[in-house]
């Protein structure tokens, strides 16, 4: 397991095996090593309905899910 900064300084767990599931995805793949560096400078990040304290899974989309806007700060 991997504790990794995101972009408001706090710790989130990474487990093997949610990178694992992560990376099954064909479009993220490659993107291994890109996680840390989205968490730490994302283009923008929104509050879940279900707020977590670990990295659930990655994906990319050009449609983000409805929610709070918490980043950029405005």
């Amino acid at each position: 397991m991997k504790a990794l900064r995101h972009c408001f300084g706090r710790n989130v767990r990474l487990t093997d095996e949610r990178l694992a599931h992560i990376l099954e995805r064909p479009e993220m793949k490659q993107m291994g090593d890109e996680l840390e560096h989205v968490l730490r400078q994302p283009q923008f990040c929104r509050r879940s309905r279900s707020d977590d304290a670990f990295v659930v899974t990655a994906y990319l989309t050009d449609k983000p899910k409805a929610g709070e806007d918490l980043w950029p700060i405005k």
